[in-house]
């Protein structure tokens, strides 16, 4: 049977979870060092490592958060007090921790279309870069990054979609197109995102290796795709569920109508302490609620890239 943890009782939950904790810190270390080599600060790297104990503990126990009642902080409170905010959290103070669990609900319903949204203002000014990031009043954030490099070792020899190759998922979005590459060779063309809030830090990126036969027209230009990895972390109170992450969707191009795709597929899963609460936060689903989330390289048969994003609920 599940226990029902009533925030009345936080205190005597944050001394067994804690407890629990020091005893893996080993694992621990693991997550931070993981973290680090993503990119973010050794304080945001300790933080994500410690919730994560926090919510495997709390599952190993059996015991479910309820937001039931709960009036959440402020955005402005959230805003200017990032430091209070985590401690209270940790502490699983309820406000701090609804407030925290709406902002991840957030980014994974719109994170992927506000980031779109700004893409698409800097095309408009022809001013593109290769790494976007959305932050929201509560200072939770969304993050992509892209691009396309020659590869080191050349090697040379119905669901709705809007990607040009038909894929497992029932929303995407398109994020942009790289310059087309101009030589023939062996390339590498990725695509990352990020989301991290109060309560969850996740992350999946894609690499597709392919190869390039420049010829005297765009028309008889022809792509291979050679193979397709991906990788996948999450911290927190979204757990990976299953992970899929060398898919190529079409093989060979050529010309600018036809494409070759690789993708890498991540199941995420609300942990079941809080898979219930999050039913009323947006989250559909069932205890254990899950969802798809995909990261897209598709390149045309002249050479040009494009980066997606996509859900499937």
């Amino acid at each position: 049977m599940k226990k029902i943890v009533t925030f009345l009782a936080v205190s005597a939950l944050v001394t067994v979870c804690t407890t629990a904790h020091a005893t893996e810190g080993t694992k621990g270390s693991e997550i931070v060092n993981d973290l680090l080599q993503d990119g973010l600060s050794l304080d945001d790297a300790k933080y994500y490592a410690e919730l994560d104990g926090l919510v495997k503990q709390l599952s190993n126990d059996n015991k479910v958060v309820s937001f039931n009642g709960v009036e959440e902080v402020s955005d402005d409170y959230a805003r200017t007090h990032p430091q209070e905010m985590r401690k209270r959290v940790l502490k699983l103070d309820p406000a701090a921790l609804k407030k925290a669990a709406k902002s991840n609900v957030n980014l994974m319903e719109h994170g992927q279309t506000d980031i779109q949204k700004q893409i698409e203002s800097d095309r408009k000014k022809n001013s593109i870069k290769q790494s976007y990031e959305v932050k929201y009043p509560d200072g939770s954030k969304v993050t992509m990054k892209f691009g396309t490099e020659k590869a080191v070792d050349s090697s040379t020899d119905k669901v709705e979609t809007n990607t040009h190759v038909i894929g497992p998922w029932n929303s995407s979005s398109f994020m942009f197109m790289d310059p087309g590459v101009t030589a023939s060779g062996n390339y590498n063309t990725w695509c990352e995102w990020s989301f991290s809030s109060g309560v969850n830090y996740s992350k999946l990126k894609d690499i597709l290796n392919w190869n390039y036969n420049k010829t005297s027209s765009v028309s008889t230009d022809t792509t291979r795709a050679v193979s397709d990895t991906g990788s996948s972390a999450s911290y927190g109170v979204v757990q990976i569920d299953n992970e899929s992450l060398s898919n190529i969707g079409s093989y060979n191009a050529q010309g600018v109508w036809q494409y070759i795709q690789g993708y890498t597929d991540v199941r995420f899963k609300v942990t079941a302490s809080f898979s219930a609460s999050y039913m009323g936060l947006g989250v559909s689903g069932n205890a254990g609620a899950q969802w798809h989330q995909y990261a897209i390289n598709e390149v045309d048969g002249s050479g040009t890239p494009e980066h997606y994003a996509a859900t499937y609920q």
